[in-house]
């Protein structure tokens, strides 16, 4: 799976570029927020396809087919992993920081930094306090 960043439409240098790559007639593309998204069928390694669409000059993820797609924006996310038939992932709980690891955010950004949480769960912690 190619997402190609840019205006959702066909640029025939790009094409042109995939075009040796493609083992299979039911190569697909069409729009997707941001880009366009190609699906093809190849024996070429991802170097190798990443090489051809390099000479277009074009801003480009390539993505096994069978690969979760993360860490870019939720919309653009969502709409790769259903073109890819991956199921979407189920948001992973957000554990708590230990109040050791908030002891180190201390020490690394300053008690300004801290959530209220992050507080609430040092003051849950304290062992006493001076009178």
């Amino acid at each position: 799976m190619i997402f190609r960043a840019g205006v959702p439409m066909p640029i025939p240098e790009i094409s042109a570029a995939l075009r040796p790559h493609i083992n299979s007639p039911d190569a697909k593309a069409f729009p997707v927020p941001g880009g366009v998204v190609s699906i093809i069928d190849t024996e070429s390694s991802i170097a190798d396809v990443s090489a051809a669409l390099d000479q277009v000059g074009v801003f480009f993820f390539i993505v096994p087919m069978d690969a979760n797609v993360v860490g870019m924006p939720q919309t653009l996310t969502t709409a790769l992993n259903q073109v890819g038939g991956v199921p979407p992932s189920a948001p992973q709980p957000v554990r708590p920081l230990t109040v050791d690891e908030i002891l180190d955010k201390i020490n690394a950004t300053g008690v300004e930094s801290l959530t209220d949480a992050e507080k609430a769960i040092l003051e849950a912690n304290q062992t006493g306090s001076a009178n």
